[in-house]
């Protein structure tokens, strides 16, 4: 939503990490960048330490901001609705940034790729 900005998200209702983000009433979601195929792929493994040898830093809400991102959008916990097996969760946009001027990591039909002029 652009007004109120918001974000969405649906963590499945197995999630460990939704139940921490919502008691921190905070997250940031990250926009990974072309070159972040590896970092996308080690946040994608359930378990364990996701930010085990990642840089980053925290971010105006204190939640993690991932150094060379493309961008990063700080929220804060707006409200979540049951959704199946799923929690349908949004966020109140409280800060955006955008350290880089590169493409979008894209995922699609279990591919990663780039978008338009970065493509090669």
């Amino acid at each position: 939503s652009l007004d109120p900005p918001l974000v969405c998200f649906a963590p499945a209702r197995t999630s460990t990490s939704w139940p921490r983000i919502r008691a921190a009433g905070r997250f940031a979601v990250n926009i990974l960048a072309e070159d972040q195929t590896a970092l996308s792929r080690s946040f994608a493994v359930s378990g364990g330490d996701k930010f085990a040898g990642v840089a980053w830093h925290p971010g105006g809400n204190g939640a993690p901001l991932l150094d060379g991102a493309l961008a990063t959008v700080e929220c804060a916990v707006e409200s979540e609705l049951p959704g199946g097996d799923h929690t349908i969760a949004v966020g109140r946009v409280t800060a955006l940034h955008r350290p880089r001027e590169v493409g979008p990591l894209l995922y699609f039909r279990r591919t990663y790729g780039v978008y338009g002029a970065h493509a090669a």
